[in-house]
């Protein structure tokens, strides 16, 4: 019904933005890695349009699970590297509740960036993340990593707890003529709290979400025909 309706959004709500993204192909020895045995096949399917196979693995010493989506995008890879980067500066495609500031960003694109997240029902969260981008010519690989950097972070603010961690990529390679292979992965920790059972459905729907992003942000910029370069000509990957 409509009340039952408004709980579960209001609960998918709490944790939407722990994953910070914000956030995909991979060689084909580091996409099998995704079929290992520390992977498990958690969900496939079609979200708004866009199919996807949403793997899971336990971490050790966290009780919150890692997650990977693969899916194949039928566009250029440098619109979906274009898309990546808008992703990364356009504040309208955030996740609900989540703010960030810039604190640093250099000439190649890598950055800090301070992240606050608005959550009902539980205490708001922060965290600071270093951003590293690059792209390797030779074998046309993009990478856009993230990993947590709390030390330098303001101080906590009252009434937040900070998260402790947030850490992934994207990855994204040629799968042939205009289709693109894109991998994001992504493991947070929120801090505080948070039981697991209702964290990790959660962050696996974040991690998808993620993908319905990507999508919609090709859609809106379809106009543009000529694509920038990716930042950064030797990966440092």
């Amino acid at each position: 019904d409509s009340m039952a309706s408004k709980r579960f959004l209001l609960g998918r709500k709490i944790l939407i933005g722990l994953g910070v993204l914000v956030l995909l192909g991979l060689q084909s020895a580091a996409a099998g890695a995704a079929r290992d045995s520390d992977w498990k096949l958690a969900r496939q399917g079609n979200r708004l349009g866009n199919r996807f196979e949403l793997y899971q693995r336990e971490v050790a010493g966290s009780g919150y699970d890692r997650y990977r989506v693969e899916t194949v995008v039928e566009e250029p890879i440098e619109r979906v590297i274009q898309a990546i980067q808008i992703r990364s500066v356009d504040d309208q495609y955030l996740d609900d509740g989540l703010t960030r500031n810039v604190v640093h960003r250099d000439d190649g694109g890598d950055s800090l960036t301070y992240f606050t997240m608005q959550l009902p029902f539980i205490k708001d969260r922060d965290v600071a993340l270093r951003t590293k981008r690059g792209f390797d010519e030779e074998i046309r690989i993009y990478r856009d990593e993230w990993w947590t950097a709390n030390e330098e972070a303001p101080p906590l603010r009252k009434g937040y707890v900070r998260m402790a961690k947030s850490e992934g990529f994207w990855e994204v390679t040629p799968a042939g003529e205009n289709r693109t292979h894109v991998v994001y992965e992504s493991h947070a920790d929120p801090g505080g709290r948070v039981p697991s059972w209702i964290a990790n459905p959660m962050l696996g729907d974040q991690a998808i979400d993620q993908i319905v992003t990507l999508h919609r942000i090709l859609d809106d910029n379809r106009a543009d025909v000529a694509s920038p370069p990716p930042p950064s000509a030797s990966s440092g990957f």
